[in-house]
């Protein structure tokens, strides 16, 4: 089967001044005897740039020559921009190169140009050298000698603060370890490349990283997303009118539609994609892409023009030297002469196939090698977030032990965690008593310097005490909540700001996965805060874990049977009312798989940010609670209501507890309300959802001002 075509980001030729201006006035500069050595060199780069594909190599010459006098002149006004300007020489020179497939020169410039960078000390050049000379080392199937130079080049990019190189690198990343096999890392670097990408506004990157992205799904055969992908390339190029990525993109929603059988619509964009080829002359792409047309006639039983087709495509690889694409082209040749009846010919082009194979075959036994040889030399790179997936599992599954076997000894000591709390409490009381007793001796002890200095001793040690007890209580109380691991391995994208009171808190998020593979998330406001609001939370979140261990999966049942056993573990408390403490709660079952929702809430709302197809803006959907809590209530035999809803990609889930609205502040000192929370967050739905939670953050620490926070703030975002 034909391979597909992958262009990783055209060289960048040099951008250094005069962009916007019109050709003919840059032809001009050239032809004055009067204009500044300085100005012909940002002429010539800039006609190097903005000339079409086809005609830029002429200015490329004139650029050494001009740039080599001005050298050799040691004009100390001139010298520095024409040492710049020879180093895009030889980027440049390296580019042509490669389009004739003459690689190994094209190394040799970009070395050439990464030493005169160095002697020139302009750090701002390298990452792009280092990464031109990856991506030509990673089509020589030299993985291992890319995936440094891709480093070399990160490393000084993050130096620099240079966002755009760091996006073009981490899609490099993504094709090398795609060409490795290693298709989760590939699809990781080529997410996160995108959302820079998205991020930056470049939308010509973004053409390439859904190309990228495409690529990577079609080499694991899931030519579903792949066709997702690709197509949004094609329609992002279509929408520039970008005559170079167009054609790659087309041939590559081409391959796709080939894969899924759908034959015709193959062909059509095939054809597309080929009349822009053969306009701009890109040949190398051109057999490749012939050779596509070639096999989707002879899917298509239309054997004259799949002949046809393959022997252009024949033509034109051999006099390229198209190793991968002869191989493809002899099969399919082969095939097409069998089924022609043409025997000979069909014989012929099978051995000549079965020779490039093993050539090929080679080639992917080292890259086997290279692969082995990563994890070690990666290990000394400290590529920590692409190489240790084994350990970081490692880490995940031990934690996850350590979780289970804590919950046991949890729900067997629970009664002794709250003695031991209600123990912390007291003693916090007592020394607040002792404080108020030492504030009143100090005016009266204010000549015996010795004694108030041991009772400061005293108070400092016993503070001590308690505040390392409340320390103590918050591990205890955060080990009974949703872990980052946890969250990160079934969410995509999401967010978490919680901001108790005091050190431990009343409110608690508690997520699980479920034995039926969906996600429970549970928000959640305990009576209370500090102390024995933490209390309370330790008893809410083993109630709604008993509930689903007792074989409750839906969400008011949880809601329900939580209810049941909060009222009968409180109700000898030896309170007046029996206990009626208990929690606000929403509960969020995902159905990731199916697009669905399953909801139920007391009192905390649940709200879901949507984009609007039509007019790109969000719009807020409010799913209300019910006005009761989870505890004892005048509504405590009436159930809970359930939503079930369908979810849309895109969609923002958004549950949260009263702390945020119901905070004073503001130059007023009132409530910050539920309305305005909403319209701040339908305002930023459209950002990233880890930048939406610092503007939050900042919004909410802003409020309060000089004001104090009057109780525990939770509020989380998930991204579908």
């Amino acid at each position: 089967m034909t391979r597909r075509l992958l262009f990783l980001f055209i060289y960048t030729l040099g951008s250094l001044a005069f962009f916007g201006q019109n050709l003919d006035s840059l032809k001009l500069v050239l032809k004055k005897s009067n204009v500044h050595d300085t100005m012909r060199l940002k002429a010539l780069i800039a006609l190097i740039n903005e000339s079409p594909y086809g005609e830029f190599e002429q200015y490329v010459e004139p650029l050494r020559l001009e740039a080599s006098k001005i050298i050799s002149k040691k004009s100390k006004s001139s010298l520095a921009f024409a040492q710049k300007s020879m180093a895009v020489y030889y980027d440049t020179k390296a580019f042509l190169c490669r389009e004739r497939s003459e690689g190994a020169i094209a190394i040799l410039y970009l070395d050439s140009a990464i030493e005169l960078t160095k002697v020139m000390k302009r750090d701002d050049l390298l990452p792009r050298f280092y990464e031109n000379k990856g991506m030509l080392l990673s089509e020589r199937s030299e993985l291992l000698l890319a995936l440094e130079m891709f480093q070399l080049g990160l490393t000084q990019a993050e130096k620099n603060k240079d966002t755009l190189s760091i996006m073009k690198l981490t899609a490099s990343f993504a094709v090398a370890f795609k060409k490795l096999g290693q298709f989760k890392e590939a699809l990781r670097f080529g997410f996160k490349s995108l959302r820079l990408t998205k991020l930056l506004g470049h939308k010509r990157h973004e053409i390439d990283n859904y190309n990228i992205l495409g690529f990577i799904y079609s080499e694991q055969d899931r030519y579903d997303s792949a066709y997702f992908y690709s197509l949004q390339a094609c329609n992002l190029a279509r929408g520039l009118n970008d005559v170079e990525l167009l054609p790659n993109s087309l041939n590559n929603v081409g391959y796709d539609l080939l894969q899924l059988g759908r034959y015709e619509e193959a062909l059509k964009y095939y054809s597309e994609s080929a009349t822009y080829i053969e306009k701009y002359g890109r040949s190398p792409q051109l057999a490749n892409l012939l050779n596509n047309i070639s096999r989707t006639y002879y899917k298509l039983k239309r054997l004259p023009e799949a002949k046809k087709q393959g022997e252009r495509a024949l033509e034109i690889a051999t006099a390229t030297h198209d190793r991968e694409t002869l191989k493809n082209t002899y099969t399919n040749l082969s095939d097409i002469y069998r089924d022609l009846k043409d025997y000979k010919r069909s014989l012929q082009m099978l051995d000549l196939y079965i020779a490039y194979r093993d050539t090929l075959t080679d080639i992917d036994m080292r890259k086997e090698a290279t692969k082995k040889q990563m994890n070690y030399i990666f290990e000394k790179k400290q590529l920590a977030d692409s190489l240790k997936v084994d350990e970081d599992k490692k880490i995940t599954t031990l934690q996850l032990k350590q979780e289970k076997n804590q919950r046991y000894a949890l729900y067997i000591g629970l009664s002794l965690v709250l003695v031991f709390a209600v123990f912390i409490y007291n003693r916090f009381k007592v020394t607040q008593k002792q404080k108020k007793i030492i504030e009143i001796q100090k005016e009266e002890v204010e000549k015996q310097k010795h004694v108030v200095e041991e009772q400061k001793s005293l108070i400092e040690e016993k503070h001590k005490e308690i505040t390392d007890s409340i320390n103590y209580a918050e591990r205890i109380q955060r080990s009974f909540m949703a872990t980052k691991e946890l969250l990160d391995a079934n969410l995509t994208e999401y967010f978490v700001l919680f901001r108790p009171k005091d050190v431990v808190s009343g409110d608690f998020y508690w997520a699980s996965k479920m034995h039926d593979g969906r996600f429970i998330v549970a928000t959640a406001d305990s009576t209370g805060h500090g102390v024995p609001g933490a209390i309370m939370s330790l008893l809410n979140i083993t109630s709604i874990e008993g509930a689903i261990k007792d074989g409750h999966t839906s969400a008011a049942d949880i809601l329900n049977e939580t209810r049941k056993s909060i009222i009968e573990r409180l109700k000898k408390d030896g309170s007046i009312d029996g206990g009626k403490d208990g929690m606000d709660c929403s509960i969020c079952i995902y159905d990731m798989l199916n697009m669905k929702i399953q909801i139920a809430a007391a009192n905390n709302p649940i709200w879901i940010a949507r984009q609007n197809k039509e007019n790109g803006l969000y719009e807020m959907l409010e799913n209300k609670p019910d006005k009761m809590p989870v505890g004892k209530h005048d509504k405590q035999d009436s159930p809970f209501t359930q939503h079930d809803l369908d979810l849309k990609k895109g969609d923002i889930v958004y549950t949260l507890t009263d702390g945020f609205p119901d905070q004073f502040g503001g130059p007023l000192g009132k409530k910050f309300m539920g309305k305005k929370l909403r319209e701040l967050l339908l305002t930023n739905a459209h950002l990233p959802l880890a930048q939406q939670k610092e503007i939050f953050f900042n919004s909410f620490i802003n409020w309060v001002g000089e004001l104090e926070q009057i109780d525990d703030v939770t509020l989380i975002g998930i991204k579908i």
